[in-house]
């Protein structure tokens, strides 16, 4: 099976909300097209302009060509204009726009004198499909960055991620503290109550806790150790800084699925990752709203260019939310958001130290997303493992 089909100087590209299936047949063609002609209808203007953008990032030259509505004469009509401008063969991507132009594409391509190489990128399968003759199939084969994946998928670019250095002392101390609140959740309860308690407090202290368990101790111990919090017991408990208090609130939870992620990346199993992301968007519509729109992902991850999205949560996924529960914000915050970053690149994750209902499992399921919960969270790499699998 050939890993890429001969590159066109020309690629014609028809756009729709799904705007990575575009990109990525651009990119796979070797050598990559000199010029993209996106035929766009007025309501994707923006995920043109998304798409331009990305393009231009690879140096190719982008010309978009908007018609009104996706009729059938608007379409054919559009096509034979870019035609009339092109001198050689052109590749086709007829993944994009609507069912009616990708239809019209084929019967151009079919009258036109120029040699057309028609192809759709088949995601479910991971693989081009040239449409003609013996239908050869090319792999999808792109890895791309995180970065590169939200910019050429939505139009995000990433503000900020974090950076801090991986060590193995680091990590031992997440799956002890981790262990400590899996065997003892009400220990975890009283961790996560003192960091919400100090939020907004004088030099964030606030007094020990009138009963306190061995467990929650032992954890109040490791986070002095890692530079959080310290203890004067049995009198106060005051966080180090307001990060470090965030941190005790949910984040270590995060920094220990960064950890699996990295190592990971160096056994090879994922392309990429990042934590704790604050996404920035602005659009090049004009005469849109050009304020900057900010979304947060606690961790990520990239496996063939397919973006994987990871939730985390301390809390008790049963307690009542802005819905229903806590399980159930993180849901639908998830799957909104796997939507709108990655399309149908986009796959979603909810890690979890308390189980959630049964109603939440099975809306989690209907979603497609995955929930990993309990003493699971100890083979998190092996869960992963599975779900880029399936």
């Amino acid at each position: 099976m050939p890993m890429s089909f001969e590159g066109y100087d020309t690629q014609i590209c028809l756009v729709s909300e799904q705007t990575l299936p575009n990109y990525l047949g651009v990119c796979f063609s070797a050598p990559m097209p000199r010029t993209v002609h996106l035929v766009v209808t007025e309501r994707m203007k923006e995920k043109a302009d998304i798409l331009e953008q990305a393009l231009k990032r690879k140096g190719c030259k982008v010309e978009q060509h908007s018609i009104p509505t996706a009729g059938h004469n608007e379409v054919f009509n559009c096509l034979c204009a870019i035609g009339e401008s092109i001198q050689g063969p052109v590749a086709i991507n007829v993944t994009g726009g609507t069912k009616v132009m990708a239809l019209m594409a084929v019967e151009w391509a079919n009258m036109s004198e120029l040699e057309t190489f028609i192809f759709y990128v088949d995601t479910q399968q991971g693989q081009i499909l040239h449409l003609a003759g013996d239908m050869e199939s090319y792999p999808l084969s792109c890895n791309f960055s995180i970065a590169e994946i939200l910019f050429a998928g939505s139009g995000h670019t990433i503000a900020s991620r974090d950076k801090e250095a991986v060590t193995q002392e680091r990590h031992a101390l997440l799956k002890k503290l981790l262990g400590l609140f899996l065997n003892n959740q009400t220990a975890l309860k009283l961790f996560n109550k003192t960091a919400t308690d100090a939020k907004g407090s004088y030099n964030l202290c606030v007094p020990w806790p009138d009963r306190t368990s061995s467990a929650f101790e032992a954890a109040m111990r490791i986070a002095n150790e890692l530079g959080k919090v310290t203890c004067d017991i049995p009198v106060n408990i005051t966080y180090a800084s307001e990060e470090a208090r965030q941190w005790c609130n949910g984040g270590w939870l995060e920094e220990y699925v960064k950890y699996v992620l990295v190592g990971m990346r160096g056994k090879k199993l994922i392309d990429d990752y990042a934590a704790n992301i604050t996404l920035e968007y602005r659009s090049h519509v004009k005469g849109a709203q050009k304020d900057a729109v900010e979304n947060e992902i606690d961790a990520a991850f990239s496996r063939n260019s397919v973006l994987y999205l990871i939730e985390c949560k301390t809390s008790d996924l049963t307690k009542k939310g802005k819905a229903t529960t806590m399980a159930a914000d993180a849901i639908y915050k998830l799957d909104s958001l796997k939507k709108s970053l990655g399309g149908s690149f986009g796959r979603g994750m909810v890690v979890s130290v308390f189980e959630p209902r049964e109603e939440d499992k099975k809306r989690a399921e209907e979603l497609r997303l995955r929930l990993v919960f309990g003493a699971r969270l100890l083979g998190l790499e092996k869960e992963i493992c599975q779900w880029i699998a399936n």
